[in-house]
């Protein structure tokens, strides 16, 4: 891979903006708890007696059922017709209306007086952000006390996969520059079994822990035991493994390093690897900071999510905090990216 003189050269520092993520207030969860649910429950006993007596009147149960989809119907096109797009027209007035340093406020007004979470509008907000040319813009969402510091990145490093159970990563983190060999003393059959085993950790993470996995080997052999003794089946033993089973399926193949979408590390942006038609190659999108928008917000203790635009792309990954922070290190490098036909060898 040839290097490129403009990427020897040093960008503009990126100021990182940091908004707070507001939980849920002591009255909030009051109100949660001791009125939203029971009105939930009010709602749809009523709508159930409702359904039954539609169906005894008319003496076809169908009836009933075909009353109640055209009212699921009904809502859903109110989602998708009306409220939808008038928090999107919402979104994109708020971004017209803000200056380039406004855009995290904006951000976060959304967050404490809409009740807007991050989710399947983030795209359109980034994307919008993109496409108006606010970009160059790193947002972090989290609690005061889970920021940490983040330090750039100031020295070159070849495309690193964003995934903690790489060796490269690893060394990127304790010696940036220094990348692509086993630690002195480690033989290759070591490093693998090491690579496989942060693996299994990490995406273990992604699945929810330890406990859905404890919880599907009980079941597991609750089940296997019913069988061999010839006792009864209990469906709800079955219903639980099935649910704790789709949660673990995914378990080899989560956040921002999987089989068939993949990101990599580069000072100064990070590229997005998609299989292309032809199965043997790679399509490369190289998401540059100066031209692209990053929003990282944390859903739990450990577990990330990152979303980043430019005017052609939008992607979504999750991340372990270790890569979050990571990302972000390298994401706020003052050098400037290799341009993507200088990536040849990663298709």
């Amino acid at each position: 891979m040839c290097a490129d003189p403009r990427s020897q050269e040093p960008a503009a520092e990126e100021k990182l903006y940091d908004i707070d993520m507001p939980g849920p207030s002591g009255m909030d969860i009051v109100i949660f708890l001791f009125l939203v649910i029971p009105g939930l429950v009010v709602a749809a006993l009523f709508l159930l007696g409702a359904i039954l007596a539609l169906a005894e009147s008319t003496g076809s149960p169908a009836v009933g059922w075909m009353t109640f989809i055209a009212l699921i119907l009904v809502i859903a096109a109110w989602a998708a017709f009306v409220s939808t797009p008038r928090l999107k027209r919402s979104i994109k007035a708020s971004i017209d209306a803000s200056r380039p340093d406004e855009i995290a406020a904006a951000m976060e007004a959304h967050f404490e007086h809409r009740k807007w979470r991050p989710g399947n509008l983030t795209g359109f907000f980034l994307s919008t952000m993109a496409k108006a040319g606010r970009v160059g813009v790193t947002i972090r969402a989290c609690k005061k006390a889970q920021r940490e510091h983040i330090k750039p990145i100031h020295v070159r490093f070849e495309p690193i996969p964003l995934n903690e159970a790489d060796p490269s990563f690893a060394e990127l983190r304790s010696d940036p520059g220094v990348t692509g060999s086993a630690a002195d003393g480690t033989t290759r059959q070591q490093s693998d079994n090491v690579e496989r085993h942060q693996t299994f950790k990490r995406n273990l993470r992604f699945a929810g822990g330890w406990l859905p996995l404890l919880a599907f080997v009980v079941l597991a052999v609750v089940l296997t035991y019913q069988l061999a003794t010839g006792g009864a089946i209990d469906p709800i033993h079955v219903l639980w493994l099935v649910m704790v089973g789709v949660s673990l399926l995914g378990i080899g193949g989560r956040g921002a390093w999987k089989s068939r979408r993949q990101w990599l590390l580069v000072p100064g942006g990070v590229v997005a690897r998609r299989p292309a038609r032809k199965k043997s190659l790679w399509k490369l999108h190289l998401f540059d900071r100066r031209k692209s928008v990053l929003f990282l917000q944390q859903e739990q203790s450990n577990i990330w999510r990152a979303w980043v635009a430019d005017n052609e792309l939008k992607e979504s990954v999750q991340l372990t905090q270790v890569e979050a922070h990571t990302l972000l290190c390298a994401w706020l490098s003052p050098l400037i990216p290799p341009p993507v036909e200088h990536l040849s060898d990663l298709t």
